[in-house]
């Protein structure tokens, strides 16, 4: 994987490399606020098989799950 920061828009793209299981194939987040609570937006993208992309995607949103707390004890969070 390879991952860019776009800390002007607040986006955090992850890319698979050649001989990862889900490439090609990049997933995208952000920390949004919604209804005053800070929630974590993710879509992604594939070109060959679905099955190790959903398995990555589940993997990031497993990731969020762990990073949500932080979000509601902070005024301050990023994602790198």
């Amino acid at each position: 994987m390879v991952v860019f920061i776009d800390k002007f828009n607040g986006h955090h793209y992850a890319f698979t490399l050649p001989g990862h299981t889900a490439h090609p194939s990049w997933i995208v987040r952000r920390i949004i606020n919604q209804e005053g609570e800070l929630q974590i937006q993710q879509v992604g993208y594939y070109v060959n098989d679905e099955a190790p992309f959903v398995e990555l995607f589940d993997a990031y949103l497993k990731l969020n799950d762990k990073i949500k707390p932080q979000l509601q004890d902070s005024n301050r969070f990023t994602l790198d």
